[in-house]
């Protein structure tokens, strides 16, 4: 199993003061698209929903796709955009996009469309920036929720993955990976472009990523195209991310993990280092790496429940 590639392809998800007063009311509301100018690349963002304010970083394409409509009933959402999912966006000015460079853009957007004490979501490795900008900004978050999020960038989750894969894969699972991945050819990805060839590989690996190992992601990634060299820039051993262990004021954050997710798996997180004094891990049972999607009705619940315990919204 060649888990470095798939961890990387699971991902594959004007800075302006406005100066309005700090809200955790819907009221205080963005446009409904547009883009942020940063660093030689233009961001796009998508608002929609109704309700709590909240930030999603990934893909204003393929992240509402994942959500409910009772999540919209309750959200009203900035869904922005990675620089990965930024098909034409050059090279950073500091030479390698990283989660830093991330967690800035992330402000960024953020100061733009004038949200505060928001509740953050992150999927998969946007999860862990997620994490690492109430890390930055912990006086901005309300809460942080963190799905299908590895607890660090390094060599320990393909360590983790790789072993879980082994132990907790069926053989029916199995055979069906092998099966899908028959189809994708060294020959029938060089003839894709980049991009095309990154969402390929993240479709037939469906076994690995969802509960189902039947499921076809491929409409998630319609009208998608991916940059792999920012995304391998950002998800990159070579440049590990670790969060730091001492453990700091910041907003209270929930891990939310699948039981038969084989790319980030639940076990990532078993005394993992983290400097989150309030920090809850979940695992559903009937979910793989997207729970959001699998299980829409037990996630709202779950979160819902959360958010009312540790960070109500303010009447």
């Amino acid at each position: 199993m060649k888990v470095p590639f798939l961890l990387v392809v699971a991902t594959i998800v004007m800075e302006t003061a406005c100066g309005r007063p700090a809200s955790d009311r819907a009221t205080d509301v963005a446009p409904d698209s547009g883009t942020i100018g940063v660093d030689n690349t233009s961001i796009r963002y998508v608002v929609e929903g109704a309700g709590r304010p909240c930030l999603v970083f990934g893909s204003p394409i393929y992240y509402p796709r994942t959500f409910s409509a009772t999540f919209k009933s309750r959200f009203r959402c900035v869904h922005m955009q990675q620089r990965g999912f930024v098909a034409d966006a050059p090279p950073p000015t500091s030479g390698r996009y990283s989660v830093d460079l991330a967690v800035a853009d992330i402000e960024a957007v953020r100061r733009a469309v004038g949200l505060d004490r928001f509740v953050l979501f992150g999927h998969s490795m946007h999860g862990t920036v997620a994490l690492a900008y109430a890390l930055a900004h912990p006086d901005r978050v309300a809460a942080v929720i963190a799905i299908g999020a590895p607890a660090a960038f390094d060599s320990s989750l393909t360590t983790a993955a790789a072993a879980y894969w082994d132990q907790e894969a069926t053989p029916g699972r199995k055979a069906a990976h092998r099966e899908s991945l028959a189809a994708l050819t060294a020959d029938s990805l060089q003839r894709l472009a980049p991009g095309a060839a990154v969402v390929a590989t993240y479709v037939a690996n469906r076994a690995q990523y969802w509960a189902d190992s039947t499921y076809d992601a491929s409409s998630l990634w319609a009208d998608m195209t991916p940059n792999p060299t920012l995304i391998f820039q950002l998800f990159d051993f070579a440049n590990p991310y670790r969060f730091p262990t001492i453990v700091a004021d910041l907003p209270p954050a929930l891990v939310v993990l699948g039981r038969f997710d084989f790319v980030v798996p639940p076990t990532v997180w078993e005394g993992a280092a983290h400097p989150f004094g309030q920090l809850t891990t979940v695992v559903f049972e009937r979910s793989g790496h997207t729970p959001q999607l699998e299980e829409p009705i037990a996630f709202d619940a779950k979160i819902a429940e959360w958010l009312a315990a540790v960070a109500p919204a303010k009447d």
